[in-house]
């Protein structure tokens, strides 16, 4: 009796898929594993991942041989584009999985030129990707701004401000560049100087005098300071204006009826 597992050529391929399925892992060789469950034992949990490890390391072994014969047969030609493809693929998965480009080209038999080009063709940088690249992510800050915008109507300033940034990001991503690039910041209100606080606290006392200082008052800053003192030294000056003289008489009749009032 016997299984037609045993007559597959996937064999190793199904194991490493049944390891990564019992330890909760993503099918793809080489992939990230996730932690040890809490009811999983420690001794069992670093069992799954030797035989992991074990099977993964025959599979690229094979996959390494298997391009080696490619090569040798094809004198010089090109390896397929299968094979280039099945190779890159596992070549993504390993450095996907935080392998050191070293590693990778070690275990692979990759030159540096031709790991080169895997990577190029993996991640192409030219117009083509770019306008990939940005319309993606302006699809993205679409779902965003619907979310943020919302928010900003009903009140949030924060939300609001998070909406300006990005209807700006998507303006540069766009080529729009912006006349004036919108800053939102909320600032506290200044605190006083203490010029201010000393100006305010003067101008509360000089309200507070009596009438008839406050009359003076105004009536020097109406003639001014100089004047004022002029006005009052005029009695021991010669103050032949009639001009002077009355407005010496409206100072001092000022001055008397508000003192006596």
């Amino acid at each position: 009796m016997t299984y037609a597992s045993r007559h597959t050529r996937r064999r190793g391929l199904n194991r490493v898929r049944n390891l990564r399925r019992n330890l909760g892992a993503p099918p793809g060789l080489l992939s990230p594993v996730p932690p040890r469950p809490r009811y999983w034992s420690r001794a069992y949990h670093a069992k799954l991942l030797a035989e992991l490890a074990e099977a993964e390391v025959v599979i690229a072994a094979r996959l390494r041989d298997t391009l080696r014969q490619v090569r040798r047969r094809s004198r010089g030609a090109s390896v397929t584009d299968t094979a280039i493809e099945q190779r890159d693929e596992l070549i993504a998965e390993a450095l996907v999985a935080g392998r050191s480009i070293r590693a990778v080209r070690k275990e692979f038999g990759l030159s540096t030129a031709e790991l080169d080009g895997v990577l190029e063709r993996l991640y192409p940088i030219d117009t083509a990707a770019r306008l990939r690249m940005i319309k993606g992510d302006l699809g993205k800050l679409d779902r965003l701004l619907e979310v943020f915008y919302a928010k900003g109507l009903q009140g949030d300033p924060i939300s609001a401000g998070v909406a300006v940034k990005i209807w700006e990001r998507k303006h540069d991503l766009a080529g729009l560049t912006t006349a004036t690039r919108i800053d939102l910041s909320i600032v506290p209100p200044e605190a006083p100087t203490s010029y201010e606080k000393i100006a305010a606290a003067i101008k509360r006392v000089a309200e507070q005098a009596p009438l008839a200082q406050r009359a003076i008052r105004e009536r020097v800053e109406q003639l001014g300071p100089e004047r004022a003192l002029q006005l009052l030294n005029a009695g021991t000056s010669d103050c032949t204006s009639d001009s002077t003289a009355l407005e010496k008489e409206q100072v001092i009749s000022i001055a008397r009826g508000k003192s006596a009032s």
